[in-house]
């Protein structure tokens, strides 16, 4: 009898380097062919990270439901939606840098104690004019191909692939250039770019919006060319508020910013947009440069006249995430944020560079400013590597020290490994430790419906994790204050997944 093409290509691939054997696993759906061989089998020597982040996916996955170890909480019910860069299977072309693949989403369907996982690539323009050319054409944020398509437009090349979010009626698909890419929420389809106004048509709408305790939504956008900064705010109904340009000329590459009860809180590292290197053969990451003399300007915005109100300065430092930030009647503010070093982990996520050491290694600070200084200073928080850092919604803008988690790194290797929830007030630290050979993406917390209107403190930490040696994936939920005690489920995913960034969940009624 003779077997599947599949199997033949599998059992094949001592003739093929591993980067194409994981696209060949990637593009055919890898768990329905590992679980027989084990990919510890297929390959003598565990996989690198950077052989993770090159699984080639198909265009979608259908929805399935996925075997639980352990028991999912019966109020635990929503959709948890996560997006990331990654690989489209049959191009022969390649992107260089983590950042630059296509956004691909995925969504965990919760519900009476079962999962099911599906995903899509987000099918912006870009997207649909390289699916018909058959191959990558259009400048990312880190690689320009030769004779690259001409762009007219931010939206062009938005690769909706670092964020995404649900707020009013829109399930919203984000990245930091250009517009929201709004998708069907239960079939993850593309129903285009969200146009606010007319005026901004097109214009960047960062990749992490801010929910105030209202229900409305906050965002900027950074025009570097420009040296303008738009401002967003957008109702609970979902339809735009209030906008705002800025002149913020000595802006450089801001990732994320905060929410004060009263303010607006951008941190803009001295990794500036440099406009001598602005030309058709770089990159947009090629034309920014590192000031290692200059420091971090922080601007405080008042939320209601849309100006800036103060200006700090701290130490030199990179960073991408903000955590809680909190500000007091006299004007003090205090901010939690993961700090690198400089911005030379831009230069590390390349994919060729992409290995298990060290690397860059982020600390969380808090940083504080008095409306009587310029000058902000600040404390490390804790002393292990950290990122992703998150809170509850409960705590936006409050003054009260709340509990944060993030995930951390294993200074060793540079993979995150360990599952960790902070005690501000106290700076006891409770987490998990994932074990050597895995690599985490970022958890989020998730309220549990059933405290509503209560303390806001009692709910779920979950995320996504991958084993680099068996090359599966598989997503973990936590009692969000008992890290240590380990995960209460663990669903396998069907398929291994290449590591992706954001995500948020959207809760229903059981």
């Amino acid at each position: 009898m003779k077997k599947p093409l599949k199997q033949q290509n599998l059992e094949q691939n001592s003739k093929l380097d591993r980067r194409q054997a994981l696209g060949l696993l990637g593009a055919a759906g890898t768990v329905q062919i590992a679980s027989h061989v084990g990919l510890s089998a297929a390959f003598a020597d565990p996989l690198t990270l950077a052989e993770l982040f090159d699984i080639r996916l198909p265009n979608h996955i259908d929805e399935q439901p996925l075997k639980i170890y352990g028991k999912i909480p019966p109020s635990l019910h929503g959709t948890y939606y996560k997006v990331g860069p990654a690989l489209r299977a049959g191009f022969p072309n390649a992107y260089r840098h983590l950042f630059d693949g296509d956004g691909f989403v995925q969504l965990f369907r919760f519900g009476s104690g079962t999962v099911s996982h599906a995903g899509r690539f987000v099918a912006t323009s870009k997207y649909q004019s390289e699916t018909k050319l058959q191959r990558y054409s259009l400048a990312t944020f880190a690689t320009v191909f030769e004779n690259a398509t001409p762009i007219k437009t931010p939206d062009d090349i938005n690769a909706a692939n670092t964020n995404i979010i649900v707020h009013g009626d829109r399930t919203m698909a984000l990245w930091e250039g250009a517009s929201a890419w709004q998708l069907d929420p239960q079939t993850l389809s593309s129903m285009g770019p969200v146009d606010w106004k007319k005026s901004l048509t097109h214009a960047p709408f960062s990749a992490h919006p801010r929910p105030d305790r209202d229900g409305s939504l906050w965002n900027f956008g950074h025009v570097p060319w420009a040296g303008k900064l738009i401002l967003y705010h957008i109702g609970h109904d979902g339809l735009l508020k209030r906008s705002a340009i800025l002149n913020a000329p000595e802006t450089g590459m801001v990732h994320d910013f905060a929410v004060t009860d009263r303010s607006l809180i951008l941190v803009i590292p001295p990794f500036r947009y440099d406009p001598h290197r602005a030309d058709h053969t770089s990159s947009f990451l090629d034309m920014h440069r590192w000031h290692e003399a200059q420091p971090v300007e922080i601007l405080v915005i008042d939320k209601s006249s849309l100006e800036i109100r103060r200006r700090h300065q701290i130490d030199p430092g990179f960073h991408f995430h903000l955590g809680a930030a909190r500000e007091f009647s006299d004007g003090t503010i205090e901010l939690d944020m993961c700090q690198y070093r400089d911005a030379s982990v831009l230069q590390n996520l390349f994919l060729d560079q992409l290995t298990a050491g060290p690397g860059a290694q982020p600390l969380q600070k808090q940083v504080l400013l008095r409306p009587t200084s310029t000058t902000g200073t600040v404390q490390t928080i804790h002393e292990r590597p950290s990122e992703f850092p998150h809170s509850t919604l409960a705590h936006t803008g409050q003054t009260d020290r709340p509990y944060g988690w993030s995930i951390g790194l294993d200074p060793k290797t540079g993979l995150f490994r360990f599952a960790q929830g902070i005690d501000m007030a106290t700076g006891k630290v409770d987490q998990f430790d994932y074990g050597a050979g895995t690599y985490l993406e970022e958890h989020i917390f998730v309220s549990d419906p059933q405290n509503a209107g209560n303390s806001g403190d009692t709910g779920w930490l979950i995320g996504l994790h991958h084993s680099i040696s068996a090359g599966t994936t598989q997503l973990s939920v936590f009692n969000a204050f008992q890290l240590s005690d380990g995960p209460i489920a663990t669903a396998r995913l069907n398929q291994a997944m290449p590591p992706g960034l954001h995500g948020s969940f959207a809760t229903t009624q059981a």
